[in-house]
């Protein structure tokens, strides 16, 4: 082949690959919603692997079998998520599970590692930093800078679950000195009873006669009775369909003694029968761990039989108990 053809071969092929790449362009530029889409699943699927991933750590760590969660956790996948990724806040709620069971387990060695890795993520995260501290303060070299890293942390963190101070508590009665130990405490649920006094919120769902539903909610603030019970006393519509309390969130506390009045006659609930969103059973009583969105719901039709649909009284009453590290303290006793 002549010189003379090869170039006019060469400029052909050039001519070729720029005129598909408009049409790529041009493809790209009418097919946004298409793309869009593709990135949509993407996105979607890469959050449905790693929550997959996240569930068995988590049910690992139900179980109480530390070394298969760490092994997995050790992953590139996990190893390659940072603070500000889409994903971290799964990954941070697998390192706080992970550090509250090897604290339970007594297994400081490796405590001291992953809460190093994670205030390595975040170095101002209150809670790897309390970890690191406890950890530091069961190791033989640096017992006292965890101990005294506690008492910083304990007053500095303005949060509503001070780590912390629930560990430092422990410490002053590992270390002898209850009476510090019990000042804390009282401190710590003096502060939580004042954030409990308000912020419950109640929701109603009504069934209207066009077979559709209605929600609606009050916030309301609660104190003791005589008994050390608290009530919410409310009127709606006997058409109500579901009950659902809200306590304040981001607090650890136990609801027990549960009861619902109608026009004064008191029946005790089931917690078994509940519905329950960041909540948990225990016993007859049930259970917040502290999360954003606590609450309970329950259908109150069966003590409404034989109403026609007008406004009724009603009143929710329980016993609060609130859950401060492996304490529990009664709410009237602080307020």
């Amino acid at each position: 082949m002549s010189r003379y053809f090869s170039k006019i071969l060469a400029n052909s092929l050039s001519a070729v690959g720029a005129f598909l790449c408009l049409l790529l362009l041009f493809a790209v530029f009418n097919q946004s919603n298409s793309i869009d889409d593709v990135g949509d699943y993407l996105v979607k699927y890469h959050s449905r692997v790693f929550r997959s991933k996240a569930e068995e750590i988590r049910q690992y760590l139900i179980v109480g079998q530390t070394d298969s969660a760490m092994a997995l956790l050790e992953a590139p996948i996990w190893q390659n998520v940072l603070k500000g990724d889409r994903i971290y806040p799964v990954k941070r709620r697998l390192l706080s599970h992970l550090c509250k069971q090897l604290h339970k387990d007594k297994d400081y060695r490796n405590l001291r590692r992953w809460a190093s890795e994670w205030r390595y993520l975040d170095e101002l995260d209150p809670d790897a930093i309390a970890y690191w501290y406890e950890a530091l303060r069961h190791s033989a070299d640096r017992h006292d800078e965890g101990f005294q890293g506690l008492i910083r942390e304990s007053y500095r963190i303005p949060t509503y679950q001070r780590l912390s101070t629930n560990l430092l508590i422990a410490a002053h009665r590992e270390n002898g000195n209850l009476q510090a130990a019990e000042q804390l405490l009282t401190k710590r649920a003096e502060e939580i009873a004042e954030r409990l006094s308000s912020g419950w919120e109640l929701f109603w769902t009504i069934a209207t006669k066009q077979d559709e539903y209605k929600l609606y909610s009050r916030v309301y603030s609660i104190s003791s009775k005589a008994n050390g019970m608290y009530d919410i006393s409310f009127k709606v519509p006997s058409s109500v369909v579901r009950l659902r309390l809200d306590p304040p969130g981001y607090t650890s506390l136990e609801l027990s003694d549960i009861q619902f009045e109608i026009d004064g006659i008191v029946h005790s609930l089931l917690t078994n029968d509940f519905y329950l969103n960041q909540m948990q059973h225990s016993y007859k009583s049930i259970v917040s761990n502290g999360q954003q969105d606590p609450y309970f719901e329950f259908d109150p039709r069966s003590y409404l039989k034989n109403r026609e649909n007008f406004s009724v009284d009603m009143t929710l009453r329980f016993r609060v108990t609130l859950v401060i590290g492996n304490d529990r303290v009664l709410l009237p006793r602080v307020r």
